[in-house]
């Protein structure tokens, strides 16, 4: 079995060979569309009547098979990055491709210039596009291939420097301090390629490695989650037996009676379901901030809730569509307002509500949705509402549902109902921007 870090490696490894396949797509469309166009310039300039004959022709068809070469390798190219990582020997070949386009680009300049008074290829701005080609093998996310490409494009500058040189004779207008410009210009940029290149890999190879974490942790608190359902189901069964022999059990001097264990064993059933509500809300957490319309999720909602809670009044008011942003997306609204109508059924044991209100309404930049019931409400203790309606609860459900709000960038708040004289609670979520009748959006499930 991998260790945990290898395995992060192994991520990285994948998402920086990723990144450089979208970098090499882009580059490989790019040529392909430039090649493609200079092919049909080449053919409306010169493969017209009248017609060149002789070796003027086959210099000519030469030109376009290799120009339309080119276009056939990048689409190729193109496609085979689009489809999985791209391998190093593609890249190295599609670099030695771009330095040599670009090479025979100037070299053309050279041999046939188009200005009446050329002064030198050093004078002529075609010469910047070797600059580009040998900044844009950083993209490649490897300093090994930048250096390839650098070294490359300079060796060829150099061959066409001397070709001008000998070719031009006296019509070039640039001398020996010029060529060093050049060549100190040429050598920046080949360091400049090398530090894209290896700060983007950094930068990707972070990014893969808290993706790698994020991912174990997910499969982590899935684990915890259902080794807490194991675990509260056998305590459950537990419970029974204890209910099943309470009136047989005899009490031993001095030891526990069948009470206390069943307390101890209450006890430890909620700490479970605060583990697991601790492992739900991180899940969610993790998931990210999503858009989802509220009055959708309450409004599909609303048959599941009448069907599970059989003889409860639960209306949904909702005038308008609004989008907000929360961890979990439509799941973690459908939980919230779940835990919430559950809580009020519930009540506090003896007395649950029977006329439940879910009110939906825009408030600034935020979307406030109301809970109200006509149940028995929240406790006043010393230190102000208590979190549960039930005697000796700790309330779980709604610990869940203000973890996954403040998560959420959102607030939580618990009072009594005006209309209804039970329990209130209301959560405020921040709006998506723009959220006007969910023009544009989807939601997220």
């Amino acid at each position: 079995m991998l260790r945990r870090d290898e395995a992060y490696g192994l991520v990285e490894a994948r998402l920086v060979t990723l990144a450089a396949a979208r970098a090499e797509a882009a580059i490989s469309l790019v040529r392909a569309l430039f090649c493609l166009a200079v092919m049909c310039r080449f053919i409306y300039l010169h493969l017209r009547p009248p017609w060149a004959m002789g070796q003027a022709l086959l210099v000519q068809l030469g030109c376009v098979a290799g120009l339309l070469a080119v276009v056939l390798f990048s689409l190729w190219s193109w496609h085979r990055v689009r489809r999985g990582p791209a391998q190093p020997k593609l890249l190295a070949w599609s670099i030695v491709l771009d330095a040599t386009i670009c090479a025979l680009s100037l070299l053309q300049t050279v041999l046939g210039p188009t200005e009446l008074h050329y002064r030198g290829i050093l004078c002529h701005p075609d010469i910047a596009t070797q600059l580009v080609m040998v900044m844009a093998t950083g993209l490649r996310l490897s300093p090994h291939l930048a250096v390839l490409g650098g070294v490359l494009n300079a060796a060829l500058g150099a061959g066409i420097i001397a070709t001008d040189w000998v070719v031009q004779g006296a019509s070039r207008t640039y001398g020996v301090h010029d060529v060093s410009m050049y060549g100190l210009m040429l050598g920046v940029t080949i360091v400049g390629a090398v530090v894209v290149a290896v700060r983007t890999r950094a930068l990707v190879g972070a990014a893969a490695r808290e993706t790698a974490r994020v991912e174990h942790a997910r499969s982590q608190l899935v684990l915890v989650a259902q080794s807490q359902h194991d675990a509260k189901s056998l305590l459950a069964a537990a419970l029974l037996r204890m209910n099943g022999v309470r009136q047989g059990l005899e009490e031993l001097p001095g030891g526990p009676r069948s009470s206390e264990i069943e307390r101890d064993l209450e006890a430890l059933r909620s700490q479970l379901e605060g583990l697991g509500a601790l492992a739900y809300g991180e899940l969610m957490a993790l998931s990210g901030l999503q858009a989802v319309d509220v009055r959708r999720v309450l409004t599909e909602a609303l048959p599941l809730l009448r069907y599970r809670f059989r003889g409860l009044d639960i209306t949904v008011w909702a005038p308008e569509p609004l989008w907000v942003h929360i961890v979990g997306g439509e799941e973690a609204i459908q939980r919230i307002v779940y835990e919430l109508v559950h809580n009020a059924v519930d009540g506090d044991g003896t007395r649950g509500a029977q006329h439940i209100q879910l009110r939906l309404r825009r408030a600034g930049q935020t979307a406030t949705l109301a809970v109200e019931d006509d149940g028995p409400g929240f406790a006043l203790g010393a230190g102000g509402l208590s979190l549960t309606t039930k005697a000796g609860g700790q309330g779980l459900g709604l610990r869940l549902v203000g973890h996954l709000v403040e998560a959420s960038q959102g607030q939580l708040d618990v009072g009594r109902s005006e209309a209804l004289a039970g329990a209130c609670v209301r959560l405020a979520l921040p709006l998506q921007k723009n959220s006007v009748e969910g023009l544009g959006y989807q939601a997220v499930g």
